[in-house]
């Protein structure tokens, strides 16, 4: 019941893909009655002498030709527009070579030679169509078409609206299906290395390979991004279908034809030598032999790979059933393929694109399929193992090696917890030290504060400001190891999760900054604040808020009376520095190597006898380490400390 359940999940998700997919196969409006061609029979005419031929009136705008090898000329003649751009989208990649006129006012106006014999730099617009500008007033234009392998002419006359979503939509999907096949291409190498070599994914990589080069030739990409500068590769165009043998190795290897059906695997090799054929033939110049070649063992060994698929499966071999699902939606995007190239289907955008969608499909359930697989090996390897341990307990030979093989066990698991203990006893350790810290800088500040209290109550000529200053000092100083002690509490949890987004890094520390003006005030320090516009990090908004307030909070705690902090800014390239610098007594060499191997929990006071621990610079950098950046610090005695920033910056 389960397998049902999720065959037809399966079967659900790709109507889904599927509807989606054909929204986008739009197709562009044409006047009708306004197309002619002609067949140059002798390949003798020039675009002088075609205007007097014999044009032939066709209302189907996918024109198809088959393999004629012949000049084919085209006329349109099109309604003069000024008012939008116009392009003639020759909706079909795979043409030899393609010269392309437009009139205005029977003058000439524009003259393109292009096609897939010719540099692909030689187009007039550089994507994997043939897609000609129309200039404004055009009204007539002339094609000259010529193909050794199924010349086919889709005409369509598009706007840069068309361009710019059914064009930009099927980029897209492109790019999607390239990535889908990269991805399970290091997937299957991956599970491969981990199944110790297991031959099918090796195989299952080629069989991707080799379709998404199809699938890319296909559709113009491979000329466009793989080998622009060699059409050579181009004219022996059936090469790249005979890639299909990979995808009958890889059948033969996932459904073990050589050991569950050797006359059928028998069968596959002799199709994949007819495949393999094709190659000496294109040496020897036979193009058109190898290509009819190829398009028929092509789809006469998708079926032979489908039918083996059923036979074993009929047969109990259980993992075929997955195949079979995922090699009949590959082969329907085949088969669709195939008939058009051969010209038994006309051209259209089902049948353009079939074997992308068919190959897409194919990768998602074949993956099912290698799954359901490995699940099927793993249960009758646990049956397997099962009765080895069985076994086992009737030979004192192999219970002695499995005795054995339990103490060498106990012996890892022993010094795995050694390991763990160690690390727990360092943490509590540290906790212990963090502990005594607290006891003594947040116990005296909370006693002075209560004694404070009780000597106002009694005497209100206590209350000065002088008084009421040494209380809020005392009462910032306890709140900020509190918060400190918090985010350190925050900071020890497994669990964390860093949520990085966008920060406002001038306006964060605005922010900041605003909370310690009554500080500042009191202290009489000055801020110098300097920011260059647009800086924006990638951060947690409540880590870098408390890595930056304990920094300015430090500059403030230790710098005298009458001094300058100065907080700095910048964006360099990819990164976001935010430069921190106080003038206060400077640190010492070995105080900045603890602070920055995290060994920085020493307690130490302000120039007003604010109280300190070291808490705020050791979550700073545990901070800053989780959120992917760093700190630097440089300091001089007597001169002052200055503490540096670097995150990730966003453009």
């Amino acid at each position: 019941m389960n397998n049902l359940k999720r065959q037809t999940l399966i079967f659900l998700l790709g109507l889904f893909v599927l509807g989606p997919v054909k929204s986008l196969f739009a197709s562009s409006q044409w006047y009708q009655d306004s197309v002619y061609y002609y067949i140059d029979e002798q390949n003798t005419y020039s675009l002088e002498s075609i205007k007097n031929a014999g044009f032939i009136p066709v209302n189907n705008k996918e024109l198809n030709f088959a393999d004629l090898n012949k000049n084919i000329w085209i006329k349109i003649y099109l309604n003069p527009s000024e008012q939008e751009q116009r392009f003639l989208l020759i909706d079909y990649p795979l043409i030899d070579s393609l010269s392309f006129w437009s009139f205005t006012l029977d003058s000439l106006s524009t003259h393109f030679l292009t096609g897939s014999y010719l540099p692909f730099a030689s187009r007039p617009i550089k994507d994997n169509l043939f897609r000609f500008p129309i200039p404004a007033n055009t009204n007539l234009i002339y094609l000259k078409a010529r193909s050794r392998l199924n010349l086919q002419l889709p005409l369509r006359i598009i706007n840069q609206e068309y361009t710019e979503t059914v064009l930009a939509k099927r980029d897209f999907l492109q790019a999607t299906y390239l990535g889908l096949m990269i991805l399970a291409i290091l997937g299957a190498f991956i599970i491969g290395l981990i199944s110790h070599g297991s031959r099918v994914f090796f195989a299952y990589i080629g069989h991707l390979i080799g379709t998404s080069f199809i699938v890319l030739h296909l559709s113009g990409y491979a000329f466009q991004y793989l080998w622009p500068e060699y059409p050579s590769f181009n004219i022996y165009e059936p090469w790249i279908f005979g890639l299909g043998i990979f995808s009958t190795l890889f059948s033969m290897e996932f459904l073990q034809t050589r050991v569950q059906a050797p006359r059928l695997n028998r069968l596959l090799w002799v199709s994949l030598i007819f495949n393999f054929s094709v190659f000496p033939l294109l040496l020897f110049g036979k193009i058109s032999l190898a290509n009819q070649i190829v398009q028929i063992v092509g789809l006469l060994g998708c079926v032979l790979m489908l039918v083996a698929g059923i036979i074993l499966y009929l047969r109990g071999y259980k993992p075929a059933r997955f195949f079979i699902l995922a090699w009949s939606v590959f082969l329907v995007g085949v088969i669709i393929t195939i008939l058009q190239r051969l010209s038994i289907i006309p051209l259209s955008e089902l049948s353009l694109h079939a074997s992308q969608i068919g190959s897409a499909l194919d990768v998602i359930l074949l993956f099912a399929a290698l799954a359901d697989r490995i699940n099927t090996l793993q249960i009758e390897r646990d049956a397997a193992r099962k009765e080895a341990f069985s076994a086992l307990e009737k030979n004192k030979i192999n219970i002695e090696a499995l005795n054995q093989l339990l103490e060498s066990k106990i012996v890892e698991k022993t010094e795995q917890l050694e390991i763990k203990n160690q690390a727990l006893e360092r943490l509590n350790n540290q906790q212990s030290r963090v502990l005594s810290i607290i006891g003594h800088d947040l116990k005296g500040p909370i006693a002075s504060l209560g004694q404070a209290l009780n000597l106002m109550r009694n005497d209100k000529n206590l209350i000065t400001t002088e008084f009421l200053d040494m209380l809020q000092t005392s009462t910032i100083s306890s709140f900020s190891l509190l918060e400190n002690l918090l985010s350190w509490s925050y900071a020890s949890e497994s669990n964390m999760l860093v949520k990085q987004q966008k920060i406002d890094i001038k306006a964060l520390c605005q922010n900041i900054i605003a909370l310690n003006q009554p500080t500042l005030h009191q202290k009489s320090i000055g801020l110098d604040f300097q920011s260059d516009e647009n800086c924006f990090a990638l951060a947690d908004e409540r880590m870098l808020m408390t890595v930056i307030r304990n920094l300015i909070s430090n500059a403030i705690k230790f710098s005298p009376k009458g001094k300058t902090i100065t907080i700095k800014i910048f964006k360099r390239k990819n990164l976001i520095e935010i430069e921190i610098c106080d003038q206060g007594h400077g640190m010492e060499a070995k105080m900045l190597e603890k602070i920055l191997n995290g060994d920085s929990l020493t307690s130490t006071n302000g120039t007003s006898g604010e109280t300190g621990t070291g808490f705020g610079l050791k979550i700073s950098l545990d901070f800053l380490k989780k959120m992917s950046g760093n700190m630097e610090i440089s300091s001089t005695i007597s001169l002052g400390s200055c503490f540096k920033i670097l995150l990730p910056a966003v453009p």
